[in-house]
């Protein structure tokens, strides 16, 4: 599954820590330039659905680009 960060500011950004969870699974690949582009645009709701499809072993590319 791919996700393909909003455009804009995220309403309720996802915290550090889940950024950091997201980042510990071996089925979830980061294909954005930063860490803080992450926090500015992820959902917080979105960050735990993430986590919770990565805990099932889901394969997830979190990215920002088309």
């Amino acid at each position: 599954m791919t996700h393909k960060l909003q455009y804009s500011k995220a309403f309720d950004p996802c915290t550090y820590k889940q950024v950091e969870y997201l980042r510990s699974f071996d089925n979830v690949k980061i294909d954005v330039h930063s860490t803080s582009q992450i926090l500015k645009r992820l959902e917080k709701y979105i960050a735990s659905e993430l986590i919770d499809l990565a805990k099932n072993g889901e394969e997830i590319i979190l990215t920002d680009k088309n």
